[in-house]
């Protein structure tokens, strides 16, 4: 009678023996690649971020104006209706220039005839900040200041139904 390990260079008990060392051996390595420091972490660091670019952010908010494009530079980076959710720029954004930005708010509603709502640079060193898009001019402040209350009605969102 032969063993049931014959066709084998060893017997079972060495086999799982190999096993458990191969399986031993993966983990320890494993857990040293975990607990090694990557090279560049540090530089992903949010604080490691250019003084620069900081927190700033702009975001941009049709709030009762016409429809409008956002350009920074002579780059247009958003079209906005009075119905669209705000736009957030955030410098190092893939399409965006580097800082500073000038930015432009164009009517486009009665395009070919464009009408410069308002422009302003923006340095990005300083908070986030708010661009309202409003019925005929820009406001820069928050929503929810008293002097941005009064607000008109958006023209009623395009419809692929047709209206009779």
């Amino acid at each position: 009678m032969t063993a049931s390990w014959a066709n084998h260079e060893m017997p079972p008990i060495l086999i799982g023996m190999g096993r458990v060392m191969l399986g031993a051996f993966l983990a320890i390595m494993l857990s040293g690649c975990a607990m090694a420091p990557r090279s560049g972490a540090a530089d992903s660091l949010p604080a490691a971020r250019s003084s620069s670019v900081g927190t700033f952010v702009l975001t941009v908010r049709n709030v009762d104006g016409p429809q409008a494009n956002v350009l920074i530079g002579d780059r247009k980076v958003a079209t906005l209706n009075c119905w669209d959710s705000p736009v957030t720029l955030t410098p190092g954004d893939p399409g965006l220039p580097p800082l500073p930005w000038a930015i432009t708010i164009l009517d486009i509603s009665h395009s070919p005839a464009l009408k410069t709502l308002g422009a302003r640079t923006e340095a990005g060193n300083g908070p986030p900040n708010t661009l309202l898009i409003r019925a005929d001019h820009l406001d820069n402040r928050p929503l929810e200041s008293p002097l941005a209350a009064a607000l008109s009605p958006c023209p009623p969102a395009p419809s692929a139904e047709p209206l009779y």
